[in-house]
């Protein structure tokens, strides 16, 4: 008769075993990934609240709630005469996050 460790050592030499008896593990630090990445995609947008709002393309002044000019890399609201200085790859950085 097999016993119980006779029969872990036989299945630990078939690789899908392998593979299926890590998955609990490899589940965990998905977990832990995925709860990192929506905190970073929460701090970006709490951040981003307070100068701009990003909505189809376009910069929006959170307090006015227009449009802002993009002259040169400063968003301006002429509302408010906020001006806030960003670089365009993190404006497009943020539109992909808010389409996530």
């Amino acid at each position: 008769m097999f016993s119980a460790d006779d029969l872990l050592n036989l299945l630990n030499r078939i690789p899908l075993w392998k593979k299926i008896s890590s998955m609990p593990a490899r589940i965990e630090e998905l977990e832990k990934r995925i709860a990192e990445l929506e905190k970073e995609k929460l701090a970006t947008q709490k951040s981003n609240e307070d100068n701009y709002i990003i909505h189809n393309g376009v910069a929006y002044c959170a307090k006015c709630k227009v449009p802002m000019v993009d002259c040169d890399g400063i968003l301006l609201c002429f509302d408010c005469d906020k001006q806030i200085t960003i670089e365009h790859h993190d404006i497009t950085k943020t539109i992909a996050e808010l389409k996530l």
